[in-house]
């Protein structure tokens, strides 16, 4: 489900301006994420017919041409891709201006698939893919020579041969640098200078089994050959920081979407009577929560030493953040904010149990100056190394000293909060609040809510959903 997210993110990023998305029928909220972010995105979905076509790749051939005959007079260009395919552009600023480099004698563009491996990632994150794998094949393996192809909708010709290669009815086809294409079949010499396919086909491992358990008999079997082959980790890249940055943003802007369509759900199932009786209060200086810095001992702050790392008092990009809410000053949560929005991105908390993205602690005082924070799970106290034993943050500790002593600086970042969370404790609780509080239940203020639940409640919540909010659990 969220890869999916991401990957309409980074296509929007790069200046996709239309999707035709066709679900093969998924069973874990992908569909319901894909209906919910179509009002912010330009979304045509659709799922494929099963009962009608058996066969997965006459139902891709057909969700293709489908696709193709709908963009025919609309977009002068339509690419097909699937969901573990992304468009990777060196250097133009958008597709579209990529593409404004083609005369009109180039009626397809052939672009090489560059294989990714799994970057050594066992288990499904949050961390979007096209940051999270940053290994892939050298340009001679074997399977770089298959391409995706980008053709004009007017120059398709409805007879399939396979999902990479098309045929057109006049002008040429090219690779990404304008050269007529020499092909040997559905490959050709791999090209992945002006642009090319990220072909994340491993992901992590527990994709791999995923991928394995939905088409176990039609073209995979219970083997890790498949993954031997293309688990393929020789060369480091990274995608264009500009790109990624964008594709965040967006990617941030769908969960809001999917978050506000369920708190409307939610407020729909509620009484209409009971509803309209209702008064909702304006928000006040009493709500919301003030943002903090929050520093140990020694003067340092808190980090991620990297993207889903661990908690260190070690300067990093990742930079952890307090939430106080106002109603509730004895508790606070430790998150990521990046663009004002609370990252999702699970990191771990040395002796912590839990892995999450907000980790809340009780707040003790000493006097006006300093805190101490102790984990309402285990009763430990968060001690803060110090640099010469190491730098880290561990929660361990029985008793208060001078390692376990910490200080708060409130900071403006501009991140938007309302309702403090702390009252929900179940599926139940979490639908009276929502359905009850208006508006007022920002992005940040529901992810926290979720971030406390009970793994039980959490399930309950996101079966309630129709599996929208996995990529919360």
């Amino acid at each position: 489900m969220h890869d999916i997210a991401g990957w309409i993110a980074w296509h929007s990023a790069l200046g996709v301006e239309k999707f035709y998305i066709y679900d093969d029928y998924s069973t874990d909220g992908t569909y319901q994420v894909i209906k919910s972010i179509s009002d912010k995105v330009n979304i045509e979905y659709y799922r494929s017919n099963i009962e009608k076509e058996g066969n997965f790749y006459y139902r891709q051939r057909d969700s293709f041409f489908d696709a193709a005959e709908k963009a025919k007079n609309h977009y002068e260009w339509i690419a097909f891709l699937d969901g573990d395919e992304y468009l990777s552009l060196s250097s133009a600023p958008s597709i579209v201006e990529f593409l404004d480099g083609f005369d009109q004698n180039c009626s397809a563009i052939a672009l090489s698939w560059r294989i990714f491996g799994s970057s050594s990632r066992v288990l499904k994150d949050n961390v979007p893919i096209y940051r999270a794998f940053k290994h892939h094949s050298r340009e001679d393996f074997g399977d770089n020579a298959l391409v995706k192809s980008i053709v004009r909708p007017e120059k398709l010709v409805l007879s399939y041969e396979n999902p990479h290669k098309f045929i057109i009815n006049s002008g040429i086809y090219v690779d990404a640098l304008g050269q007529e294409v020499a092909w040997n079949g559905a490959t050709k010499k791999v090209t992945w200078e002006g642009a090319c396919v990220n072909h994340y086909i491993c992901r992590s491992m527990e994709h791999y089994i995923g991928r394995i358990k939905r088409r176990i008999g039609v073209d995979l079997s219970n083997t890790t050959n498949y993954w031997n082959h293309f688990d393929r980790n020789e060369i480091f890249f990274s995608e264009r920081e500009d790109i990624c940055n964008k594709a965040d943003k967006i990617l941030f802007s769908e969960k809001k979407s999917i978050i506000n369509s369920y708190i409307s759900k939610c407020k729909k199932e509620r009484n209409d009577v009971l509803f309209k009786q209702i008064k909702y209060s304006q928000p006040s200086d009493e709500d919301g929560a003030d943002i903090y810095k929050i520093f140990s001992n020694d003067g340092e702050g808190l980090y991620v030493n990297n993207i889903d790392g661990h908690l260190v008092k070690v300067p990093s990009d990742y930079p952890v953040f307090g939430i106080i809410y106002r109603k509730n000053r004895d508790v606070v949560y430790l998150v990521r904010i990046v663009d004002g929005y609370i990252s999702d991105i699970k990191y771990h908390i040395i002796s912590e149990n839990r892995k999450n993205f907000a980790y809340s602690y009780n707040i003790e005082h000493e006097g006006e100056e300093y805190i101490y924070l102790r984990s309402p799970e285990t009763q430990k106290l968060m001690c803060f190394i110090p640099k010469e034993s190491g730098n880290s943050v561990d929660v361990n500790r029985e008793t208060k000293s001078l390692w376990e002593r910490a200080k708060i600086a409130e900071i403006e970042i501009g991140a938007s909060f309302h309702s403090d969370p702390s009252v929900v404790k179940d599926f139940d609780s979490a639908w009276n609040w929502l359905s009850a509080s208006d508006s007022f239940v920002t992005y940040n203020d529901f992810v926290l809510m979720f971030s406390g639940l009970p793994s039980q409640e959490k399930e309950k919540l996101n079966l309630h959903a129709q599996g929208v909010f996995s990529w919360l659990l």
